[in-house]
């Protein structure tokens, strides 16, 4: 069998290489050879010659039914790119199946969604695959019939159009056991923050599958105590002291405003899980200018009818709130308090893209655009000039020097008047007091004289054919303070042609500038210019620090599969490739050979956490003793808008929904080993609650309080500290076989 789990090491390694280098809409195919025939072995016996069928085969399988594990991430304190950008696809959108699960003896579901149109003619359901009829279709809904006696497992589900691009697949587990728990809505869309705490207090979930004495809840990704929550039937749950689960400032314990997930998880056998956000607002009453934390829903299909409203939820609403839709004013339909606005009658969506929402409240604009940029190379209009009354990440700016002289455009230069032809701009900020100079200082590699100059006058007066580079640097006074001087931003800077200027791009918030302890928002940089010289083009880009948000997502693992009929061994081995790992799996259990993309490391009091998240589609199987050929694209990867390489995050829970013994075995030991690792990286690790170090541990397997293999990942620092630097993506495959395989090829 070491030929079988070596081609999957191969299979995985060609794979990595596609999602590691984002190279979406490329493929693989490789071949994998199932067995070795029938009859290998010969020999006599009484005189007759005697094959003995001791040779092997197999199958292959892409996302077999009992393959039915579903990941599931929260990540709370988020520190994403935009909360408020509306997303417009081009292809049906499935935002949700109800139920969740059946049982072998079948049912109806009904997806809701949009773009998918009246026409039963154009639009077509597949489940794993195969085409099934859909009925009561509507522009956001249509139902789906399961048969009966269907097989245990999961199902996979996608609508595409005629000659259109296929929607996002939603799962079904096929179950006699746990249902899936499916949260259809809050009572509450949101909370506010009123002298300390919550208004409410409490909360209702609605949905199905609920069990009591068997559901349990996470709020904010802690767990819930059973005395604070109640399952009152299967379709509702009622969650009481809320504040509790709440972030809280470590001095006087008042309320942190965030955006919190609400999860409900049913253990196997079957089970699995739901979430959904729940905003804690701050008071309107006390905001400067108007806040965007979140819109519903946030995105919709090309071409849609869609719905009849967007909701907005954030802070320093008004009657007088002027909604943009994109680059259109748009006048406020629906007041409906100061945390939430509702707008109606918005453009269809003919194209595919980003769409951004800002809401507008005397003259003060909320940070929901994805940044602001405009020139600094004066003269400028003065409302053009960088500002910001939220707080910022990133303050780039762009300098290209075009002030180089060289010997090549005989251009003679007076020596004095080089040394003191610095140029650059100064920005000035009167809220806090600062000056920041940005300037190019020169730098002489080589004169020649001008000798037609040279007659009569002084050296220093003489012209000269020069050469020389320039230094960009930093010097910043606070008040009559000098705080900086010639900080080298960079250095050596020289063109190679008279057309090819050098453009330099840096971060005035960069930690190692030290400018970010006196870069306070609000701020307003007048924009004006040393020396009276323009030999430079300068512009800046501000980056708003958007509000801090939740990451939900929840899927289907999937993967491929090769189950042995092989005649050689007493024991079988099956080899899974699946989240980007690959596993062996046989009558004794299953275990790991090469552990998925899941990594935790520790910097200082940080944690460095990466998650790639690898779910693969595509339902198929092919049987034998040949080869088959195995071909994967990757469709899509998605990064979350998530800030790289900083602390951007409090929180995070990876937990495996199993539906079986044998997948809860696999998975928790796998965690286990991801533990291990990293443990020996520094990082604290609790293995259940009963250890000593759970309450101090930065990370926790909960096994046994939530019943699913989970990671409770919290970081070293207060819980309302972002000290966990997260990378966490999908990478999407499709993938198909083929009952003739050839050698791997990438194309």
């Amino acid at each position: 069998m070491d030929y079988i789990k070596q081609q999957f090491l191969d299979y995985k390694l060609s794979t990595d290489a596609l999602w590691l280098n984002n190279q979406i809409g490329a493929s693989i195919s490789q071949s994998i050879r199932m067995g070795t025939g029938g009859a290998t072995t010969s020999g006599m016996f009484g005189g007759f010659s005697l094959v003995s069928p001791v040779g092997s085969s197999g199958s292959v399988m892409v996302n077999p039914m009992e393959r039915s594990e579903r990941v599931h991430i929260t990540a709370t304190g988020v520190t994403q790119n935009n909360p408020s950008v509306f997303k417009v696809i081009d292809a049906p959108i499935i935002d949700s199946i109800s139920p969740g699960s059946l049982s072998t003896t079948g049912g109806s579901v009904t997806l809701t969604g949009s773009g998918f149109g009246t026409d039963e003619d154009i639009l077509h359901v597949f489940l794993n695959e195969n085409e099934v009829s859909e009925s009561g279709l509507t522009e956001t809904e249509f139902k789906v019939t399961i048969p009966e006696d269907s097989k245990p497992g999961i199902v996979h589900i996608y609508a595409k159009k005629t000659l259109g691009v296929k929607s996002n697949e939603v799962y079904l587990l096929i179950t006699d056991d746990n249902p899936v728990p499916v949260i259809s809505s809050l009572n509450h869309a949101y909370v506010v923050i009123s002298s300390g705490t919550t208004n409410p207090s409490g909360i209702s979930v609605s949905g199905s599958g609920f069990i009591d004495g068997k559901s349990i809840v996470f709020i904010n990704n802690e767990f819930v105590e059973d005395v604070d929550f109640d399952v009152v039937s299967s379709s509702s749950i009622t969650i009481s002291n809320l504040d509790s689960y709440l972030d809280k400032e470590p001095v006087g314990g008042t309320i942190i405003p965030s955006i919190v997930p609400i999860t409900v998880i049913n253990p196997q056998p079957g089970g699995g899980s739901a979430s959904k956000k729940l905003y804690v607002l701050p008071d309107s009453t006390k905001i400067r200018s108007p806040e965007i934390w979140g819109i519903t829903p946030n995105q919709g299909s090309k071409d849609s009818s869609l719905f009849s409203e967007i909701r907005i939820y954030g802070a320093g609403f008004s009657e007088n709130s002027i909604v943009w839709w994109g680059g259109d004013q748009r006048i406020l339909d629906s007041y409906q308090s100061g945390n939430e606005l509702k707008i109606s009658n918005f453009p269809s969506f003919s194209e595919p893209g980003d769409i951004l929402i800002a809401v507008q409240e005397n003259g003060k604009f909320s940070g929901s655009i994805q940044y602001l940029k405009g020139d600094l190379t004066p003269p400028i209009d003065s409302e053009s000039y960088p500002s910001s009354d939220i707080p910022i990440e990133k303050f780039y700016i762009r300098f290209d020097d075009t002030g180089y002289v060289t010997n090549e455009y005989h251009t003679p230069l007076i020596l004095n008047d080089l040394l003191n032809n610095y140029y650059g701009i100064q920005l000035y900020d009167q809220y806090n007091d600062i000056s920041i100079h940005i300037k190019a200082i020169p730098k002489i590699i080589s004169a020649d004289y001008n000798e037609e100059n040279l007659v009569g006058l002084d050296p220093e007066e003489a012209s000269y054919y020069v050469t020389y580079q320039t230094d960009l640097v930093l010097d910043l006074n606070q008040g009559s303070n000098k705080i900086m001087e010639n900080f080298v931003i960079k250095s050596n800077i020289q063109k190679s042609t008279a057309d090819n200027n050098q453009e330099i791009w840096f971060d005035l918030l960069n930690p190692a500038y030290g400018l970010n302890e006196y870069i306070k928002t609000p701020f307003h940089f007048e924009v004006s210019l040393l020396n009276e010289n323009d030999q430079f083009e300068s512009e800046y880009v501000l980056l708003a620090n958007t509000i801090e948000s939740g990451i939900i997502t929840n899927n289907a693992l999937g993967g491929l599969e090769y189950n042995s009929k092989n005649y050689y061994y007493r024991s079988q081995q099956d080899f899974i490739y699946q989240n980007g790992g690959v596993f062996v799996e046989q009558p004794d259990g299953s275990y790991p050979l090469v552990l998925p993309p899941i990594s935790i490391s520790r910097d200082g009091d940080n944690l460095v956490v990466g998650i790639t998240n690898i779910p693969v589609s595509g339902y198929d199987t092919v049987g034998g003793s040949s080869q088959v050929q195995v071909s994967s694209t990757l469709d899509s990867v998605n990064t979350f808008g998530l800030t790289p390489g900083l602390p951007n995050a409090k929180s995070v829970l990876l937990h495996i929904d199993p539906t079986t013994e044998s997948n809860w075995v696999k998975w928790i030991t796998t965690l286990k080993a991801i533990c291990e690792n990293a443990r020996s990286n520094g990082v604290p690790v609790a293995f259940s609650r009963d250890d000593d170090n759970y309450d101090s541990a930065w990370v926790r397997i909960e096994d046994d309080v939530s019943g699913v293999p989970m990671l409770n990942i919290r970081g070293g620092g207060d819980e309302n500290d972002q000290d966990i630097i997260l990378d966490l993506k999908t990478s999407e495959f499709s993938v198909s076989l083929n009952p003739v395989g050839k050698a791997v090829s990438i194309r």
